[in-house]
């Protein structure tokens, strides 16, 4: 799994692989992101890496799916469109991104660094997970967000097809 700690608004440095013990690193996640985790942990089956898209269901998680986005990987792997965009996201994020490419994102900083979020996952089929600021269009404020971006395959394609991701804006306070 990989960590970042960014701003959102400010062009993206890139993560350092965690090390350590797994189990500390779960701990120091917000209970909303744990509970991802978790269930993203329980749907993978027959010992592949990643569960499959059909495999998630919003209704078993409905307590965050508001805090969710899941997104389909094109081939050229440049651009992705959501397929999910939950309510906390259009709330928090001053916009509403169901069915809509992630480049569409202003400002374009932040859809450039959703998508090398979002390229690391491809890559590694790995979690990805990040601490940041984030300034927060409708207000000009900024507020702490910590996301994990999780790894999804294809119905009928091994590889990293989709991307689900949960955004938490009450995850820690702006002294991390």
């Amino acid at each position: 799994m990989t960590v970042i700690a960014n701003d959102y608004s400010r062009p993206t440095t890139r993560g350092a692989e965690l090390t350590g013990d797994y189990d500390s690193q779960i701990q120091q996640m917000s209970t909303r992101v744990q509970k991802l985790k978790n269930y993203w942990e329980t749907r993978k089956e027959g010992g592949v890496s990643m569960p499959c898209i059909c495999d998630i269901e919003l209704m078993e998680i409905y307590e965050i799916a508001s805090h969710i986005s899941i997104v389909d990987v094109y081939e050229s792997q440049t651009d992705f469109t959501n397929r999910f965009w939950g309510g906390e996201l259009t709330w928090r994020f001053a916009f509403e991104a169901t069915d809509k490419p992630i480049m569409s994102y202003q400002p374009p900083c932040f859809a450039e660094k959703l998508i090398d979020h979002y390229q690391e996952v491809i890559q590694s089929a790995q979690p990805f997970w990040l601490k940041a600021m984030h300034v927060r269009g409708r207000y000009d404020t900024r507020a702490p967000v910590e996301a994990l971006h999780l790894p999804l395959s294809g119905k009928d394609h091994p590889t990293v097809k989709h991307v689900l991701s949960i955004f938490d804006f009450a995850s820690y306070t702006s002294s991390d």
